[in-house]
């Protein structure tokens, strides 16, 4: 079975994104599991992780004491994985900040028989976008004010950006 997943976000130095799923192996859907990150433009692939060595105690930090806690993963996609567990590094040299990227969750052969699983009884995986505040700063100083202020009036009334606290440009 065969998942995608196209976040509509590019990958900004302070953005990471969080692959959630089921661990189709573990959940006895699967022999193999794994889940890709690619450059939308090339289709080549950047940074991957398997049920193999990552998927297996990546969820724990979340779900501690959840008995099937085993049978699902959270491992991020980071430009940075320094003190981070269960990441994948994504340096700019691998993808730049405006590229266009897909991730892939692929579960191979039902552990009972010779084809696939059915892939109306998996559920697929998803990407969570999330933002490092304390990077923040740093991408002010580099010009990017501007052109966030400019993004910002663009898209969102004043009434918005008041209510949810944005920095006025």
């Amino acid at each position: 079975a065969y998942f995608g997943n196209l976040p509509g976000f590019f990958f900004p130095s302070n953005g990471h994104f969080v692959a959630i799923g089921i661990n189709h192996v573990e959940a006895g859907y699967a022999r193999y599991s794994s889940v890709t990150l690619y450059d939308a433009a090339t289709f080549i692939a950047i940074g991957s992780f398997t049920n193999l060595k990552e998927m297996k105690g990546s969820a724990d930090r979340y779900l501690p004491n959840h008995p099937l806690k085993d049978q699902l993963y959270a491992i991020s996609f980071r430009r940075n994985c320094t003190n981070y567990n269960y990441c994948i590094n994504v340096p700019e040299t691998s993808l730049s900040l405006l590229s266009a990227m897909i991730f892939m969750e692929r579960a191979y052969v039902d552990p009972n028989g010779s084809k696939g699983t059915d892939p109306a009884i998996m559920l697929p995986f998803r990407i969570l976008y999330g933002e490092d505040p304390s990077l923040i700063p740093s991408l002010w100083k580099s010009g990017l004010k501007s052109v966030y202020g400019r993004l910002r009036d663009a898209l969102f009334p004043e009434e918005v950006i008041n209510f949810l606290g944005w920095p006025m440009a």
